[in-house]
């Protein structure tokens, strides 16, 4: 039924191999909804409580220590030059 609206048709909602009714048809699993839309399902193995959990920081997790590393490696640097400037 070319240009029919979705959904209309001799098999509406059904999809899956085979003819609906006949020996070998086999229903789409994904087409099958096993908990009624009004119900929540339940939760599998869940028992964790609601809580904010706290972001890992990674390598920001201390920024002072980081800043101080950028800081020494500049200061490093620039010792170099102004020792070489210097004549050592």
């Amino acid at each position: 039924m070319r240009g029919a609206p979705f959904g209309t048709g001799a098999h509406a909602g059904t999809t899956g191999t085979g003819t609906p009714g006949t020996p070998g048809f086999q229903e789409d699993p994904m087409s099958v909804d096993p908990v009624p839309p009004q119900e929540t399902p339940p939760a599998e193995g869940c028992i964790a409580e609601a809580h904010q959990e706290r972001p890992d920081g990674g390598i920001f997790e201390h920024p002072r220590i980081l800043l101080a590393l950028i800081a020494f490696g500049g200061l490093m640097f620039a010792a170099f030059f102004a020792a070489r400037i210097a004549g050592f």
